[in-house]
């Protein structure tokens, strides 16, 4: 398969590295790595693991993959919809129903129907 000829223009994971050494050589002790070498080592991970190029060029693992795209730019929660059962009007009965929603839980011991049962879980789903 011949190269695109985008990529034969791209230099290799040696020459990239070749690059950061000489780089590192010459800077100052906090200077940032200038864009273009970050942009050297992004055009190598279509190319080679991750885990690779941050050995070679020593480079801050997640620093590179969010660079490459491989992390949204900020976190992105899954939102899940809490599993909602409908109760029907209980007649004197005993039951324990429990809920639970992250950093919080619920456990109810009902005897008979004094106890309104449908508040209770509206009140604990949306304080």
């Amino acid at each position: 398969m011949v190269p695109a000829e985008k990529d034969r223009n791209q230099p290799t994971l040696e020459e990239v590295q070749e690059l950061f050494t000489a780089w590192r050589n010459q800077k100052g002790k906090r200077d940032p790595i200038p864009p273009a070498l970050w942009e050297h080592a992004v055009h190598l991970v279509p190319h080679h693991s991750i885990n690779a190029i941050v050995k070679h060029l020593k480079l801050n693992y997640n620093e590179l993959k969010m660079r490459s795209g491989g992390y949204p730019t900020r976190p992105v929660r899954k939102k899940r919809s809490p599993a909602f059962i409908e109760l029907a009007t209980l007649s004197t009965v005993e039951c324990t129903i429990e809920m639970e929603k992250p950093g919080r839980k619920m456990k109810l011991c009902v005897r008979g129907t004094s106890v309104n049962l449908l508040e209770l879980s509206r009140q604990f789903w949306h304080p």
